[in-house]
């Protein structure tokens, strides 16, 4: 197993799992983010029936409704794999950041801490979908549109729904231990002067690849969200639903995109704050000169000035920006 900095080891294991604290805004944001969507979209169910209904009454085999629909579950089918995909790399990236700054102690409690919080979110989803609640009719508002099309067999439902599990395991998981693994980037480090400063230097490198990598996911689930939402408008033909569900779909997936963005903002910003201050602390013994103090943050990547962190913003805002990436890009709308 991997040990932490063998030129600057961390503090003792109590401090490293106190690090776990630094994991309560995002959690907050995510759970207001439930709480909130919980009271304004408490009609979702509705709408998906009421769909249903109308697709039960209105089938056509015409070619052109074809063609929009295959082109609408080939685009869903290449956005689910980017999303996997890009959901493996951010767990690999995750559990490589645990097991870098974690001793063994400190380390089974944070993954302990990972896996009771993904079963809680876990069993929300479930309840949700027992319960009819609106987080979960995400799922069922497309699927049971699909189902009431006559376009797909029992067997092809079946491979749709598994494909959805399998996102939606990964997208109430992975994200949790991505929040886990940021709590250990700022485990403090014993040593002060350059030693210190070089250990911080190297958890704010950590802390960006995890920021790019989360934002990445996050911005194809959001795209994924929208173009699922978005499906059964290709089933519906030339008439006004199509421009509704449409913009219904970009509603729900900017509230996501927002919601996604606060959550890496809430990890990000206080974990970027947190080592800058500890590494001008750790550097205050090794120059006298706040200009010299200033040069090395910047050579460094621990600036926090907006315009040292325009990548970072840009990948904080991601997720926001992938609701309207999905009309623009993806060409859905069109359909």
């Amino acid at each position: 197993m991997p040990t932490p900095n063998s030129q600057s080891s961390p503090a003792s294991s109590f401090q490293q799992i106190a690090c776990l604290r630094y994991a309560v805004p995002s959690i907050l944001v995510l759970v207001m983010a439930f709480v909130i969507f919980e009271i304004v979209a408490f009609d979702l169910k509705n709408i998906g029936v009421r769909i249903s209904e109308f697709l039960a009454v209105n089938k056509s085999i015409d070619l052109g409704y074809l063609i929009k629909e295959s082109n609408a579950r080939i685009k869903w089918g290449t956005i689910s794999l980017l999303y996997l995909f890009t959901s493996i790399f951010l767990l690999v990236i995750s559990i490589n950041i645990i097991r870098h700054f974690l001793t063994k102690l400190p380390l089974y409690v944070f993954v302990g801490t990972g896996v009771l919080l993904a079963f809680v979110w876990l069993g929300y989803l479930v309840y949700g979908l027992s319960n009819n609640k609106p987080v979960s009719m995400i799922f069922m508002f497309t699927f049971n549109t699909l189902a009431m099309s006559g376009r797909f067999d029992g067997g092809q439902l079946d491979s749709i729904q598994a494909v959805i599990d399998s996102i939606n395991i990964f997208a109430t998981v992975i994200p949790v231990f991505a929040v886990i693994a940021s709590c250990s980037t700022l485990v403090p480090c014993v040593a002060q002067g350059k030693e210190g400063a070089d250990y911080y230097a190297n958890q704010v490198r950590y802390l960006k690849d995890l920021l790019n990598a989360g934002s990445v996911m996050l911005l194809v689930g959001i795209l994924h969200m929208s173009i699922w939402l978005r499906w059964p408008s290709a089933l519906l033909g030339d008439t006004k639903l199509v421009e509704d569900i449409n913009n219904f779909s970009l509603a729900v997936s900017t509230f996501w995109g927002v919601a996604f963005t606060l959550l890496i903002a809430a990890y990000y910003i206080p974990s970027a704050r947190i080592l800058n201050r500890r590494a001008k602390a750790a550097l205050a013994d090794v120059y006298d000169d706040p200009a010299e103090v200033r040069q090395w943050l910047k050579e460094n990547d621990l600036e926090m000035s907006t315009a040292s962190q325009i990548r970072e913003i840009v990948a904080i805002s991601g997720p926001l920006l992938a609701g309207s990436l999905s009309t623009s890009f993806l060409g859905i709308s069109a359909m």
